[in-house]
């Protein structure tokens, strides 16, 4: 059996987007000859092989390569190893990965488990038949971003003399692309009005957080809008264990050849994915940013201003401004039209 990951994180999850799952694991010989008559060494994978895709980067905890070191004592007399301190020899091993130009891009020491007994001596004793093993989660995407396509070593390394190491090989590949011949081109649409991000479950049981967002552009050349993971970084893990989620607001750039009229358009667009401990959503327009906490509350579907106002104006100016009453920004012309309802409202004892 593969040991437990570190709370909060379940191997299998660890694997989900991988090419290749826990139970296809195997134990991988050590690339070196054992120091001792008697004594054997294996490095053990959740996979040799990982397909960067940004899909993967939505859950900071599925970027991860698990690993497992095991030295095990196989003759009949007890092997003593010396540790060059205290914390060594509780750690025994340390992790290591190397890129293609033998550079080391990741280095830490082995997980300590929680019951763990502290030694009281640098020197420590290997029983016959008994083993070393400790385990360890290696970061493919550090900061959000996967590390380059290319070939890596993981090693393995036993703190104490006399030394041994164990290795093993993993490839980091970039994902097949098919590419549309004519992609249109996309933009960050003018600016945001509304925004949430609500805790569901759909019909298969599986919880997800449903994000939706308002915002306008400056004439309806503008379409087809979208809310897509930011291309910067999709994802920020928080330090107990949450992370943020950051949505660019996109739309399709109008066609260069054609006339539009410059009216104020509004669009909105709605967008699902996996819960996997987001805490917040932050949303990016051209103007700038909103940011929402993950709720278990619907937010209200209807409209922003009250009912009875009826539909706010078709055709509105090119401008900017703060909304009176709250609602954020907008046209002078709907600012207008607030007003004028606002002042309607209080005139009105009645409603």
């Amino acid at each position: 059996m593969f040991p437990s990951a570190p709370s909060g994180l379940s191997l299998p999850s660890v694997a989900a987007l991988l090419l290749t799952s826990l139970a296809f694991t195997a134990s991988l010989p050590a690339q070196s000859l054992p120091p001792l008559s008697g004594v054997s060494v294996s490095l053990a994978t959740s996979t040799n092989r990982v397909e960067a895709t940004p899909e993967a980067l939505l859950n900071p905890r599925r970027t991860s390569l698990a690993a497992q070191i095991q030295l095990r004592n196989r003759s009949r007399s007890p092997l003593t190893y010396s540790f060059p301190d205290l914390s060594a020899a509780q750690a025994k091993f340390q992790f290591s990965l190397y890129n293609e130009n033998d550079e080391v891009v990741w280095t830490s020491p082995a997980r300590i488990p929680a019951r763990s007994i502290a030694p009281t001596s640098p020197d420590l004793t290997l029983r016959p038949g008994a083993a070393w093993t400790a385990s360890v989660l290696v970061p493919l995407a550090p900061s959000g971003t996967w590390l380059p396509a290319g070939t890596y070593r993981l090693e393995a390394v036993l703190n104490g003399t006399p030394s041994t190491f164990a290795a093993a090989s993993l490839q980091i590949v970039a994902p097949i692309t098919f590419v549309d011949p004519l992609p249109p081109a996309t933009t960050l649409v003018a600016g945001l009005h509304d925004a949430s991000a609500t805790l569901i479950t759909d019909s298969k049981g599986a919880q997800k957080i449903r994000v939706t967002a308002s915002g306008w552009v400056p004439h309806p050349g503008y379409t087809n809008a979208q809310l897509t993971p930011a291309s910067i970084a999709p994802a920020i893990a928080n330090a107990d264990g949450s992370s943020i989620l950051f949505l660019d607001f996109i739309v399709n750039v109008p066609n260069p050849s054609l006339m539009y009229s410059q009216v104020i358009t509004y669009v909105d667009a709605t967008f699902e994915v996996p819960f996997t401990g987001q805490s917040s959503v932050t949303i990016r327009s051209a103007t700038g940013s909103q940011s929402v906490p993950v709720s278990d509350t619907p937010p209200n579907t209807l409209s922003r201003f009250p009912a009875h106002w009826g539909p706010t104006p078709m055709m509105q100016t090119m401008d900017i401004v703060e909304l009176p009453g709250g609602y954020g920004m907008g046209s002078s012309t709907l600012a207008n039209w607030i007003r004028r309802n606002m002042e309607a409202d209080a005139a009105n004892t009645n409603r």
